[in-house]
């Protein structure tokens, strides 16, 4: 199973990934999007994003056991607010990977957000606005997804919550496997 896990910076997507890839008996490949080479001409930089996305969505058509810190929707957002250029391959993009993958959409509210960023002693931006931004390209996604809010939850209660919506995409074929899959080594050691 590949997941791809967007959000805002702060509500908990890298924590939970950590802790599927420390619980699992699978070997995941993570791998965190980030953004283009500070150095690059501006007008390079949104075709150097497009060749990227599409070389990364081999993985996700090809391999298994795959999850993205951050993919399309987070490039759809930040592209857009912050290096001033339209995203205009994402229906082409989700049709290649569509059946390869679940896309996982955290959020967490405001309040949340910004003590997060403080406790890191990060710089504030407009938190309110991508992490709404993050929750409508989600909604607008034609991915299989699943949408958790990490306001309330720690990351073991995300993880559960998570295992639990997994269920409903426990697949016949090899695309979507069984949440046990993932989480197995964790349920074997809460048993012992």
């Amino acid at each position: 199973m590949n997941l791809i896990f967007e959000g805002c910076d702060c509500t908990g997507k890298t924590s939970i990934i950590n802790s599927i890839v420390k619980n699992s008996d699978k070997s995941f490949k993570v791998f965190h999007f980030q953004r283009p080479p500070e150095h690059m001409a501006k007008s390079q930089v949104r075709e150097f994003q497009k060749q990227m996305f599409f070389v990364h969505s081999n993985y996700l058509i090809h391999d298994t056991d795959i999850i993205f810190d951050r993919y399309h929707i987070g490039e759809l957002i930040y592209g857009k607010l912050y290096r001033e250029y339209d995203i205009d391959y994402i229906e082409e993009l989700e049709k290649l990977i569509k059946e390869h993958c679940i896309l996982i959409c955290i959020s967490a509210s405001r309040e949340v957000i910004e003590k997060r960023f403080d406790n890191k002693g990060m710089p504030r931006y407009d938190l309110e606005k991508v992490n709404n931004l993050f929750i409508k390209h989600c909604k607008e996604s034609k991915l299989r997804k699943i949408f958790i809010d990490t306001s309330d939850n720690t990351v073991q209660q995300s993880l559960e919550e998570l295992k639990l919506k997994l269920q409903e995409f426990n697949c016949a074929d090899n695309i979507c496997l069984p949440p046990s899959s993932i989480f197995g080594a964790a349920k074997k050691q809460s048993e012992k």
